[in-house]
């Protein structure tokens, strides 16, 4: 998805979308409008989000990138389909706490001046997230193509989207939450295949192959999934 803003207007009726190079893409809706619409209106958009961006660069300007120190204004869980809009709210403390706040919002709340702290703690809820939703569908799976598997953790690893070990644990790294479906469900299958196969010898990618026909494109894509990762989660 691309990158956003959203401003809330009293006299808008409907959602509009608009773009310049000051303030990139920004989505103006009425007051109440529910966020979880969001990813399917900019997946109908998409042509018009493209062209947009084109033009603003044959006018020969560019959108300003925020700044890498900068905290998130929305977290999107594409896996899953979720989205969160994000309110910091400061207090006179040294500890930072985040908490869901209804309607699809997290308030962050403390020492929001140190983004240290406020990224860790976004990586946790992210943590928090991957328990809730990635193991029982790493489950399904299992079930679905009868590989079992002995347990399951969710890790926050930087170079590995999972392991597996000769005991049949399988490990999960959070950002999963960040990949577009069909990514999650061949990782989680290319991890139960090596409860069989403990390496990447041809007579594993031939049992993947059984379980996923259309394996060769799908890993073929996980070599450059980190871009679907928000810097924010890498820290």
């Amino acid at each position: 998805m691309p990158e956003y803003s959203i401003r809330e207007s009293k006299r808008a009726k409907h959602v509009s979308l608009h773009m310049s190079a000051r303030d990139g893409l920004v989505l103006v809706a009425p007051h109440g409008f529910d966020h979880s619409q969001i990813p399917n209106i900019l997946k109908r958009k998409q042509s018009w989000i493209e062209n947009a961006y084109r033009r603003i660069e044959q006018q020969g300007n560019t959108i300003k990138p925020k700044p890498v120190d900068s905290l998130p204004e929305r977290i999107f869980l594409q896996a899953v389909n979720e989205e969160f809009l994000l309110e910091y709210k400061p207090l006179a403390t040294h500890w930072v706490e985040a908490a869901e706040n209804g309607n699809n919002t997290i308030l962050v709340s403390g020492a929001i001046n140190k983004h240290t702290l406020c990224k860790t703690v976004l990586q946790k809820w992210v943590n928090y997230k991957a328990k809730k939703y990635l193991i029982p569908w790493l489950k399904k799976v299992s079930e679905e193509i009868d590989l079992p598997f002995s347990r399951s953790t969710i890790r926050n690893q930087r170079l590995r989207w999972g392991s597996c070990s000769k005991q049949k644990n399988i490990s999960i790294n959070q950002k999963l939450l960040f990949f577009p479906e069909h990514l999650v469900r061949y990782i989680f299958i290319h991890e139960l295949c090596h409860t069989v196969h403990l390496n990447h010898s041809v007579a594993f990618w031939a049992f993947v192959g059984q379980k996923e026909p259309n394996f060769k494109q799908l890993r073929k894509e996980t070599r450059t999934a980190w871009k679907y990762i928000p810097d924010w989660s890498n820290d």
